[in-house]
């Protein structure tokens, strides 16, 4: 997932990489992967709240040149994480979830600067801006990074923490993009709790 998470700072702090990405996220239809609304109803409620929907599809091609655009940026990511930034790009359009993935990363101002290159510190911005449960953990009850494996200093840490700060507007705008892009807590990175239902097992 480091990668994935650095592909999310990564567009969020590149007005161009991003734009470009946008241009090239594309899906396609189809419908015979729908699930017949009988069969649907047969699930347990869990299940139909968390169910994806299987009929929109990402263009091979599109991925292809996504997945190839950001190797150039030197992030690695897997067909997988490609399909699923793809995803999130054509929502955009409609949801604002990654406009508001962007604002999150203004938030976070000075804080940033000189570190787009530091590819654990983008990870690291990625994935806190995808765990809204973990990101409380962290700032108010001093959970710790090493718990999600990553090793800062203390003046970084505390730093981060001040930033974070629960309904901040580095807060409000990762909540914006966490909730405008995944349905129950797919996004969830640090804890599995109960009732959490998981479809790629």
């Amino acid at each position: 997932m480091k990668h994935f998470w650095r592909a999310m700072s990564a567009v969020a702090s590149d007005k161009d990489l991003f734009e470009k990405v946008q241009s090239l996220a594309k899906v396609v239809q189809r419908p015979e992967f729908e699930i017949p609304q009988d069969v649907f109803q047969q699930l347990p409620a869990a299940v139909q709240r968390e169910l994806p929907t299987f009929v929109e599809q990402p263009d091979f091609e599109a991925l292809a040149q996504i997945q190839a655009l950001l190797r150039r940026a030197g992030i690695d990511v897997s067909v997988y994480e490609t399909a699923e930034l793809n995803r999130l790009f054509v929502i955009n359009t409609t949801a604002k979830n990654m406009d508001a993935l962007v604002e999150y990363w203004n938030a976070l101002g000075d804080f940033t600067e000189g570190r787009t290159g530091n590819q654990d510190f983008m990870a690291l911005i990625g994935a806190m801006a995808m765990d809204k449960q973990f990101r409380y953990n962290f700032t108010e009850e001093n959970a710790s990074l090493a718990d999600i494996g990553f090793h800062v200093t203390a003046d970084d840490e505390q730093k981060l923490r001040e930033l974070l700060a629960l309904d901040g507007t580095a807060d409000l705008r990762a909540r914006a993009f966490r909730d405008d892009s995944w349905s129950g807590q797919c996004g969830q990175i640090a804890q599995a709790y109960e009732g959490w239902v998981h479809f790629n097992v």
